[in-house]
């Protein structure tokens, strides 16, 4: 079964050095926070997607390279959890 989530924020967007996120925030319903990260950059301009948890633990990553620019994002987006 599917863990239902709730929109917290959706589809902040922002430039991290060279590289740009595109972020949505949810909670689940134990009230935990996780976001979806779309990042590119004009280096590599192919979109990666991440689903990971608010404490940064990965829960979905195809390139760990992108964590800095993700945790910047999400220091600057966050809301706190209810």
């Amino acid at each position: 079964m599917e863990e239902k989530l709730t929109l917290v924020q959706s589809m902040k967007v922002d430039r991290f050095e060279d590289v740009m996120v595109l972020g949505s925030q949810y909670s689940d319903e134990s009230d935990n926070l996780i976001w979806h990260f779309a990042v590119w950059s004009e280096k590599d301009p192919e979109v990666k997607r991440y689903h990971v948890k608010d404490d940064f633990a990965p829960v979905r990553s195809e390139r760990t390279g992108d964590a800095p620019a993700m945790a910047e994002a999400r220091a600057k987006w966050r809301v706190p959890a209810k």
